[in-house]
């Protein structure tokens, strides 16, 4: 959910970069030129004049109003060896995106390329119902609920790549790739009913979040499911573990420092099943959980392959890797 909308929100300063050659353009449209030795300044301004409009959508770009954003329907999947589900916002709403504030904006004639900053202050999205189900850090999640979440204060980076278009004797600038660096400082989020309708192990123990001694129950229970753990629980998706065996791993980055894809095979992590619960709380008033873990030393090993760079330095090979951390 967070992705997808952060993703919504920067695209809302981006389309305005692209020229829609097929619409006449409000007259409020900011109307800057390549060639323009102010260019930087005009696009800033431009930004932070449409800011107004913005909120209530502008058709002749096709954005959407954005006070709130609400999409009726969308449907978020991840497949990967700790987070594998599908997840289904019904009424998606968010309320937030209009009120951005770009920092900073420059333009590369020499790349075509856009860089620049922006910062909101909070962006806060529900849905009703939502519908998820697979499994999350190896533990499986099912279940019709409410979602909600809000995030910020939010701060990033963008880099707009794009081509000219010649029209009429025209040069246009039309955007053909978006990359967004973000930092979030804070955010909350809830999901009610994720473990709807599963059946537990005889052997797993059972805590109430109204027992007065739940704290004391569930360092228990981590306890005397240990031995449990290392062979994996088929009732709650929990894999073996000792070790964790990952048929394909892909891990990709994209970003001006770090641009590369390492694809593992026959993928294995040992060490997860030696852990120790050293402290858990559960707060009531705002529903949630806090523990920490310690693990002794983790093994990673498998064939891997890896192309790209990083910091400039250009990366190609494949073998077998190994770690202890």
């Amino acid at each position: 959910m967070l992705f997808v909308t952060l993703q919504t929100a920067f695209l809302t300063s981006a389309l305005i970069l692209k020229t829609t050659l097929a619409n006449v353009l409000p007259t409020y449209f900011p109307k800057c030129y390549l060639n323009d030795p102010k260019l930087n300044d005009c696009i800033l301004n431009g930004l932070n004049t449409m800011k107004p409009y913005i909120g209530y959508g502008i058709e002749e770009i096709g954005l959407p109003s954005l006070k709130p954003l609400y999409v009726q329907k969308l449907e978020i999947r991840q497949e990967g060896p700790l987070a594998n589900y599908s997840l289904i916002l019904n009424n998606y709403t968010v309320w937030g995106l209009d009120n951005y504030e770009i920092i900073e904006f420059q333009y590369d004639p020499n790349s075509l390329t856009f860089h620049g900053g922006f910062k909101y202050d909070k962006v806060i999205m529900s849905s009703l119902p939502a519908d998820i189900s697979g499994q999350i850090l190896l533990a499986p999640v099912k279940g019709i609920g409410l979602g909600h979440s809000a995030i910020g204060p939010i701060s990033g980076i963008f880099e707009v790549n794009g081509v000219l278009k010649n029209v009429n004797g025209i040069d246009f600038y039309n955007t053909t790739n978006v990359n967004v660096h973000l930092s979030i400082v804070d955010g909350s989020y809830f999901m009610s009913n994720l473990f709807d309708d599963l059946d537990l192990a005889f052997f797993l123990p059972r805590c109430y979040l109204d027992d007065p001694e739940l704290n004391e129950c569930v360092l228990r229970a981590f306890n005397e499911i240990r031995p449990h753990v290392s062979n994996g629980i088929e009732e709650i998706g929990l894999p073996p573990l000792n070790p964790l065996f990952i048929p394909k791993l892909t891990i990709r980055q994209d970003s001006p420092m770090a641009n590369y894809t390492t694809t593992w095979t026959k993928f294995t992590l040992g060490g997860l099943d030696n852990y120790d619960i050293k402290e858990f709380l559960y707060d009531p008033r705002i529903n949630t959980f806090h523990f920490r873990i310690e693990f002794s030393p983790l093994q990673l090993a498998g064939i891997y392959e890896l192309s790209g760079h990083v910091v400039h330095i250009h990366l190609e090979g494949k073998g077998i890797g190994r770690a202890a951390i």
